[in-house]
């Protein structure tokens, strides 16, 4: 069997705990829960954690509650190297995160707090809409090319696919002399003047990632990622910020998207004699994903974006996604949407 060699370059990032070792010490940890007006929560379920690396106490310490009149809960317990905040209220979505429990000392080493301060702001469920939702995972025609792409469909304009429409033009190419010389860029072109591309940057702790509306303005008609290394030089990075996945996905195993990219799109719209955007669609995407492409002729390469969600309704701009609503069905799991 001919040994394939591949060229990937990933976009989209995780970011892991920094762990730090030690015997645990007292942590004290306090949290008020916020909506996004800033006033108070009552009644709202925390669960604060602090794992342990020992063997006999896997769990460590933890404690569950309600939120009192200000808004308020705390826990003090014994902490080493993490600890984790979740909470929850009906009406609003989840929010979880790991609040930095270490601080360096005058001699730079790292020690642990004795108070930690969390502020926890809900976001609000408010009209979750049935959209197509998914992400999108499909070898390149060819490992050098410009492609148009249906975002319909999903899938690429005959003669290299079942769409029909070209929303956008995908263009990949590279150039390879050695691991220490290359560059690979993956291009994004929106067909249409008013339609496009921009990104924003999500609500890195809440289930709910975005904005509730997809903007009016403010796109641009292309993106692009490059990913290149120079002889004698350490690698690169332009527009797109690509970076190197630790892990082969953009979710953890909390359930809690990592991803620090996200883009609202917009396609198929016209201007009309006032140059104002007229219909379309809207649409958002959680991480840039990832694509690679073979460097000999047996592959073409592929491609694997993140979660890309477009609203069905032409010229409705709400993306906030009801996660039992996805029109999408038959995915299979890694393809799936896990987040509104």
């Amino acid at each position: 069997m001919k040994k394939q060699h591949y060229l990937l370059l990933i976009l989209s990032a995780l970011f892991l705990p920094i762990t730090a070792c030690g015997q645990g010490a007292r942590l004290t940890t306090n949290v008020t829960v916020l909506n996004e007006d800033g006033a108070p929560i009552e009644g709202a379920n925390v669960h604060i954690g602090y794992p342990s690396h020992q063997p006999s106490n896997i769990r460590g310490e933890h404690k569950k509650g309600h939120t009192d009149e200000n808004g308020y809960f705390t826990f003090t317990g014994t902490a080493s190297w993490k600890a984790s905040v979740s909470v929850r209220q009906d009406g609003f979505y989840e929010t979880l995160l790991s609040p930095e429990i270490h601080e360096s000392d005058s001699r730079g080493n790292a020690r642990l707090k004795s108070n930690v301060e969390v502020e926890v702001v809900l976001r609000k469920i408010r009209n979750p809409v049935p959209m197509y939702a998914g992400r999108i995972k499909l070898p390149f025609p060819e490992s050098i090319g410009r492609f148009g792409f249906d975002l319909l469909e999903r899938d690429w304009v005959h003669p290299h696919g079942e769409g029909n429409h070209v929303d956008l033009w995908i263009s990949v190419d590279f150039t390879y002399e050695s691991s220490d010389n290359y560059e690979l860029a993956l291009l994004w072109e929106f067909e249409g003047e008013s339609n496009g591309i921009q990104p924003f940057q999500p609500f890195e702790h809440s289930r709910f990632k975005s904005a509730y509306e997809a903007p009016l303005e403010g796109y641009s008609n292309s993106i692009e990622w490059i990913r290149s290394r120079l002889p004698n030089k350490s690698a690169t990075r332009r527009v797109g910020e690509p970076r190197v996945l630790i892990r082969n996905d953009t979710e953890d195993d909390s359930d809690v998207l990592m991803a620090k990219s996200g883009y609202f799109i917009r396609f198929r719209s016209i201007l009309n004699e006032d140059g104002e955007v007229e219909g379309g669609y809207y649409g958002k995407i959680y991480g840039a994903g990832s694509f690679f492409v073979g460097l000999d002729e047996d592959s073409s390469g592929e491609m694997f974006t993140g979660v890309i969600y477009v609203n069905p309704r032409e010229g409705g701009r709400n993306i906030e996604f009801d996660l039992d609503k996805n029109l999408l069905e038959g995915l299979p799991r890694d393809l799936q949407p896990r987040f509104p």
